[in-house]
């Protein structure tokens, strides 16, 4: 890595870490963050679903708005000018993922939002989430497009009550996946 662009990802880093520290549960700036979700609350019409709903943050540095919209569902789209305020905003996106994917009773919407990402730790950890809502459509969406991740298909035979529909086409399938399956 040249010299300048390790000086640029000290500085955003060191920015990205300090600007976190200062806005964490700082009440005017977590008012903020709740006045812009109503902005686009206002903005969208009532009987559109938020995932529907695609939201540009300009200027997102470490993705604290982006976080906050795609927690209430919508589809967000953060950019910056600065690479690795970026690179710093999609880490801690998957590190968020991670936490709500651990969360007890969550609701089929989440368990959806968080599958979108198609990140396989994400979705194992869903999967041993015993308490989270996952319906059978959703579960045979997961094997659909992750059906060439063997870790994917342990997870979810690891799975309590567990749809027979998906049991059997484990079952059936086996480590193969269901696209090579159909293929054979």
């Amino acid at each position: 890595m040249p010299f300048r662009e390790a000086l640029e990802h000290m500085i955003a880093v060191t920015y990205g870490v300090t600007y976190d520290a200062v806005v964490t549960h700082f009440p005017p700036y977590e008012a903020m963050l709740e006045e812009i979700v109503a902005f686009v609350a206002r903005s969208v019409p009532e009987s559109t679903a938020p995932r529907a709903t695609r939201v540009l943050d300009v200027a997102c540095g470490i993705g604290n708005v982006s976080l906050r919209l795609a927690q209430e569902g919508y589809s967000v789209v953060g950019i910056d000018g600065v690479k690795h305020l970026v690179e710093i905003a999609r880490e801690g996106t998957g590190a968020h993922r991670l936490a709500i994917a651990e969360r007890d009773g969550l609701s089929a919407r989440v368990a959806q939002a968080l599958c979108e990402s198609r990140d396989p730790q994400v979705i194992r950890t869903l999967l041993a989430n015993d308490s989270a809502a996952l319906p059978e459509p959703l579960l045979h969406g997961i094997l659909d497009a992750l059906d060439n991740r063997p870790e994917i298909a342990d997870a979810m035979t690891s799975r309590r009550l567990l749809p027979v529909s998906v049991s059997n086409r484990l079952a059936r399938e086996g480590a193969r996946g269901y696209a090579a399956a159909r293929r054979a």
